[in-house]
């Protein structure tokens, strides 16, 4: 008989640990998770086993590495070891210290100035990085340790060392994520266990996750969408949890070996799914699936439409979410997928998450008008890692500010337009770059689009569109600004059309248009040497 859903209520003083010990206390031979360590070879781990090598790794934290409370430590393990993250966050947790994940594909200057930021105790990576921690941390003083591809303790870190107390507290950091910089330099979220359970339990009740259902994303390990939006929401109701390093074949292998009855992604990984592996992802080869989640990025409408007429019976559900609130933000329930195409939500992710639009004076502005969202609640992050002036920037009186635009319908359906920071003004006028990117992408002949705006001495902002073409085509410039002519108002055509094989895009799946703008401006540049 199939479990019902039911809602995951937090007690005031629950941690991630706790959580992991009640799971382990309730269904111990339940599997809490299927992932690698390292390796090429999926292991099941059952929240007994989950809970045992969480409390050994803690005790050799705490005596070999004296990690303890407050203290931060670095961790660089991806997808390939998620096994291994998994373990040590909530062993970290425990012990009262505060993960800091770090993209395993970031330059060594960048883990340099992660490192030099927060002061770790000690920096873990997958042996397979040896090369980038060594670049990044010449002789600082920080211990490297270089965790053994397959081991499930992880490494030879845990051993016969006594378990210490529990000495996190809910309103204690728990972790340090660090942005994705689209629009800047990177900042370090902090997020305490209350907040990041709180984003864990919002998400779970969302997707409605039960003890039968199981989790398939190639959301990061190292991100908040990997730890508490995929992660902690699963534990919490005691889903299995499937994360896994993308590639279309496997991963469409993978749904159909696991049985996974939820998937959730970016808007690129389930194009790349479509054009991929088509035969294969479809509804009659996949019939376990029951939710589609994707959010991270704008989803294409004509991509919403190929999932329904693939999988006419499972559920595709459209969410938001920023780092700083948990992840936690809005979803578009599935029964509102095709009638409101291109909306970006309607319901707050958690039972205690409100939301507002409002001006630059932070007044809620009528239904129909363009304004920021502004998100509160228990999920929200507690600030920026000693960056008080940035803190007071985003959070006022209990609201976070997003820097996104939006706007309500009559419905109190939201739409996004852009992020504040990346709104055209061309002459007078504000140019959504989403809008235009939509109508790029309904040409034939293009596969993306990226729209940013240029500097222009009269017009203070000029529209470029960067273009990606589909395999095999190579569209002249004259006819995609015709095609947006057709369908924009004049003072939304881009001006200037760049063909390029593909956008820079983030962990998450986002766009990072400062590269663009830059690429621009390089382009203009006169030559070194010029007088």
């Amino acid at each position: 008989m199939e479990n019902a859903h039911r809602e995951p209520q937090l007690e005031p003083a629950a941690t991630t640990w706790s959580v992991l010990a009640t799971a382990a206390a309730e269904r111990p031979e339940a599997v809490g998770f299927v992932a690698r360590f390292g390796d090429d070879t999926e292991r099941a781990v059952t929240y007994r086993e989950w809970h045992e090598q969480v409390r050994a790794l803690a005790g050799g934290l705490a005596h070999r590495y004296g990690v303890a409370p407050g203290d931060r430590v670095v961790w660089l393990l991806g997808n390939p070891e998620a096994g291994q993250a998994l373990l040590l966050y909530h062993a970290l947790g425990l012990l009262g210290a505060i993960s800091v994940p770090v993209n395993p594909r970031t330059s060594p200057a960048e883990l340099g100035s992660v490192v030099a930021t927060c002061q770790p105790r000690l920096c873990l990576a997958a042996d397979r990085l040896a090369a980038l921690v060594d670049a990044a941390l010449p002789g600082n003083g920080i211990p490297k340790l270089l965790l053994a591809a397959g081991a499930a303790d992880p490494g030879a870190i845990a051993g016969d060392h006594p378990v210490p107390d529990p000495a996190g507290r809910a309103d204690d950091p728990v972790v340090l994520l660090f942005t994705s910089g689209t629009s800047g330099r990177p900042k370090g979220v902090v997020h305490t266990h209350r907040s990041a359970l709180a984003a864990g339990a919002g998400w779970a009740g969302c997707f409605r996750l039960t003890e039968q259902d199981r989790y398939q994303s190639p959301f990061p390990i190292f991100s908040g969408a990997g730890l508490h939006f995929s992660g902690l929401a699963c534990l919490l109701a005691g889903t299995t949890y499937l994360p896994e390093e993308f590639e279309a074949g496997a991963t469409v292998a993978r749904l159909a070996r696991s049985g996974a009855t939820v998937f959730a992604a970016v808007p690129t990984v389930y194009q790349l799914l479509v054009d991929r592996a088509s035969e294969a992802f479809t509804g009659e080869r996949l019939p376990a699936l029951r939710l589609f989640d994707y959010g991270g990025a704008p989803m294409p409408v004509g991509l919403v439409r190929e999932l329904a007429a693939r999988f006419p019976a499972v559920a595709l559900v459209q969410t938001y979410g920023l780092t700083e609130a948990g992840p936690g933000g809005t979803y578009l329930p599935a029964e509102h997928a095709l009638s409101k195409l291109g909306a970006l939500g309607l319901r707050p992710a958690g039972q205690h998450t409100r939301l507002r639009v409002v001006d630059e004076q932070l007044r809620d502005v009528p239904h129909g008008t363009p304004g920021e969202l502004l998100i509160s609640g228990p999920a929200v992050m507690a600030g920026y890692y000693r960056d008080p002036e940035a803190t007071a920037e985003v959070l006022r009186d209990g609201w976070l500010r997003t820097g996104d635009i939006v706007r309500r319908d009559a419905d109190g359906f939201l739409y996004y337009l852009d992020r504040r920071k990346d709104l055209i003004i061309r002459g007078g006028y504000n140019v959504s770059s989403i809008q235009v990117e939509e109508v790029l992408r309904q040409h034939p002949q293009v596969a993306d689009a990226a729209v940013v705006g240029v500097p222009d001495p009269v017009l203070g902002e000029e529209i470029a569109a960067f273009v990606v073409p589909v395999a095999g085509a190579r569209p002249a410039a004259t006819a995609l600004i015709d095609h947006c002519a057709a369908r924009l108002a004049d003072y939304q055509v881009p001006r200037r059309v760049l063909l390029t094989d593909e956008l820079p895009r983030n962990t998450a799946g986002k766009v990072l248009k400062r590269a663009l703008r830059d690429r621009i401006s390089a382009d203009a540049a006169p030559p070194k040497g010029n007088a």
